[in-house]
């Protein structure tokens, strides 16, 4: 049996120690933090360390996890995850949660990732108001989740704005697949399957759907269906 890949994984998990430490002390009170629920990669970069953090009480040592895993279009050595939370952010993370290797997150609002989601890697969430995604998601790798249009548009003559912020929500045991664009206002049911390439451009509250397309159309059910991580 070939020890490779359990030295690098020690190696890796070892390398994550420091950045670790600062991270959970940083954000969770002691009776929290001294246990270590979140796990940090060496390769995270940390561009924004103000907001708040939530985890759940229960959270065992290492469950929470950023910056580690591998998929097919990263190069795990040099995609790195960036970890850019405002001051007046603040995400709320449940138990078992994976955010992995090159995904980024950008949030000066509410994000809210329930237990036992997986970001599999380089998928970018972007919220200024409110994203939340259930729980046991499944976001593949490449995948963009808004809740802005970043810039704003303003009304000349009234100096209101056109195209404020939106929500995005998620229900539980959705599969997003690899390279879906999730617009603002827009939302997807659970246990849903949302296909490769998909633009998510309307609401969809309808549960044990199969969503693809550009622009983004029911064209399946997933009734008495269910997929695996």
């Amino acid at each position: 049996m070939s020890l490779v890949k359990p030295l690098a994984k020690i190696y890796l998990y070892c390398r994550a120690i420091p950045k670790s430490i600062l991270f959970n002390f940083w954000y969770l009170p002691f009776s929290q933090a001294i246990r270590l629920p979140i796990v940090v990669s060496h390769r995270v970069r940390i561009l924004r360390l103000s907001g708040k953090l939530d985890i759940p009480k229960s959270a065992k040592t290492g469950k929470i996890r950023f910056g580690f895993g591998q998929v097919q279009v990263a190069d795990s050595l040099r995609s790195r995850m960036l970890w850019s939370l405002g001051e007046s952010g603040k995400i709320t993370l449940g138990e078992r949660v994976k955010i992995g290797t090159g995904c980024k997150l950008f949030v000066d609002g509410a994000l809210n990732i329930r237990s036992r989601t997986n970001l599999t890697g380089e998928s970018t969430i972007v919220c200024e108001k409110e994203v939340h995604i259930g729980e046991s998601c499944l976001i593949s790798w490449q995948t963009i989740i808004m809740d802005t249009d970043f810039h704003p548009i303003f009304d000349t003559k009234q100096d209101t704005r056109l195209n404020p912020n939106s929500s995005v929500s998620i229900g539980n045991n959705t599969w997003l697949g690899a390279r879906v664009t999730m617009n603002k206002g827009t939302s997807i049911g659970s246990n849903c399957v949302v296909a490769t390439s998909t633009h998510i451009h309307k609401p969809f509250n309808q549960d044990d759907i199969i969503l693809g397309g550009n622009p983004a159309r029911v064209i399946g059910s997933m009734k008495d269906k269910h997929f695996t991580d």
